[in-house]
């Protein structure tokens, strides 16, 4: 094992276009890996982090047991996105085991108790519960939006522009799911109204939200309303 100083950590929600990421990293000549999986712990990040830059959704419970000055940044998507690509991948159906909802148990205290065989509402407060969870744990985290597209998403991690980026698919690890879930049809109640508190505070509405690339796709009245 190599030591030293920790390398960046890039993190986000599963779904959520870290793959892509990843990818758009590699073409610009940044070493990372992806094999940090359900089985993360505080250790075996810090081990790593030593190795090269990680790409994980699995590093959000821990990011307060890094030091300081590790470079975190938190790769965001369309958070109705994955809410419809969880439901579409049965993720919290319970009919199967599934590595990220046992991870999501284990993780946040009375969550199965609450959503366990409700999967709508388990999409939309895994994704809220992320992205609020990683915030509390990391005062420095920096947010950067997948939608930006290849070259600015590099230039938006590593600070470094590249001309001529090379084209990366915006399809990568893509799972084709309809996007049937909209907003207005979530459950009324704290479910849909901190799913639109989101889409807001990450400015993903219609006044901000003006996708150039990555996994976006189309923007419409009724998505973000």
């Amino acid at each position: 094992m190599s030591t030293g100083r920790l390398r960046p950590l890039i993190t986000g929600w599963h779904r959520g276009g870290l793959g892509y990421t990843a990818e758009v990293l590699r073409a610009g000549g940044i070493p990372v890996s992806t094999s940090l999986g359900s089985d993360t712990n505080p250790a075996k990040l810090r081990e790593k982090l030593q190795e090269e830059v990680q790409v994980t959704p699995y590093a959000v419970p821990f990011l307060d047991k890094l030091p300081a000055d590790v470079p975190v940044i938190f790769v965001s998507r369309d958070p109705m996105r994955i809410v419809n690509s969880l439901f579409f991948h049965g993720t919290f159906h319970g009919e199967r085991r599934n590595s990220l909802a046992d991870f999501v148990y284990l993780h946040f205290n009375g969550f199965k108790k609450k959503h366990g065989g409700a999967p709508i509402n388990a999409a939309v407060a895994y994704v809220n519960n992320w992205a609020r969870a990683a915030e509390f744990k990391r005062s420095t985290l920096r947010y950067v939006k997948v939608e930006e597209g290849a070259g600015e998403l590099f230039y938006s991690i590593t600070g470094k522009r590249i001309s001529k980026f090379p084209q990366i698919s915006n399809r990568v690890n893509s799972s084709d799911c309809p996007q049937t879930l909209l907003p207005k049809k979530l459950p009324k109640g704290r479910i849909r109204d901190g799913m639109m508190s989101l889409l807001w505070r990450m400015q993903y509405h219609d006044s901000h939200y003006l996708p150039r690339g990555g996994h976006a796709h189309y923007v419409n009245v009724d998505w973000h309303s």
